[in-house]
């Protein structure tokens, strides 16, 4: 496949992603309000809750292997946190910033927004601005989360390059994303950092791995015997 394929399809990925998370958070608000006995509900709530998690894990992976792809020093490195200063960061300003003075202006008018503003802690300036630009705080918009996480990845990246710009530092990095995986979000044995989780970590790191490694996401799991972990872990997660 030519690389113009490959960027297509991993558009293609994306936008199927990014609407799937979108339908996870929508069926989470929209859940509040229906019968959640009903056929329709528990349908929805399946492919929700069951099939679109995925989404934002297939979205840390493909973004690490897009940022080390082609060649990668400083100087690419520049280009392209310019590229998602432009694409990630810039939008997730804005759009926390409308957000936080939508709420601003219209607990003024209703009461109950206005004790959303106050339990948000728009009510300083200090609690605003975190609102909208503390990289440890959850966003106004929380589900946006994800884009500054991505963004705080890529501009740590440097880091990253350090181990896998050599073979055996890139499986010293492995070790190192798979333990702080292991520690913080499936055994709890350490406490993580809020926003940026052992989860993500692990899978951009990964993706940057697949891709320093010549392979492709698709070379690694176009084989048909992935059904098979994945009916399995389905499988637990129905039983969960």
């Amino acid at each position: 496949m030519t690389d113009c394929g490959r960027a297509r399809e991993f558009d293609l990925f994306r936008c199927a992603a990014n609407y799937m998370i979108v339908l996870l958070h929508a069926w989470g608000a929209a859940c509040q309000y229906c019968d959640q006995s009903s056929f329709e509900s528990m349908t929805c709530a399946f492919f929700a809750d069951k099939c679109c998690n995925v989404a934002l894990a297939a979205l840390f992976l493909i973004s690490g292997h897009l940022l080390f792809r082609n060649y990668y020093d400083m100087s690419a490195w520049t280009r392209k946190m310019g590229n998602r200063m432009r694409r990630l960061f810039v939008p997730y300003v804005c759009w926390n910033l409308v957000f936080v003075s939508f709420y601003l202006a219209v607990g003024r008018l209703f009461p109950r927004v206005g004790q959303r503003v106050s339990g948000f802690g728009l009510d300083t300036f200090t609690g605003a601005v975190s609102k909208i630009l503390h990289p440890f705080v959850q966003p106004i918009d929380v589900p946006l989360w994800f884009v500054r996480t991505i963004f705080v990845f890529a501009l740590v990246s440097p880091v990253m390059w350090v181990a896998l710009r050599r073979k055996r530092g890139r499986w010293i990095g492995l070790w190192a994303v798979t333990a702080y995986f292991l520690a913080t979000d499936l055994f709890r044995l350490l406490p993580g950092v809020p926003g940026y989780s052992g989860t993500a970590l692990f899978l951009f790191y990964l993706g940057g791995l697949l891709m320093v490694c010549g392979r492709t996401i698709r070379d690694v799991f176009e084989s048909r015997w992935w059904i098979v972990p994945g009916v399995v872990g389905f499988g637990l997660d129905l039983c969960d």
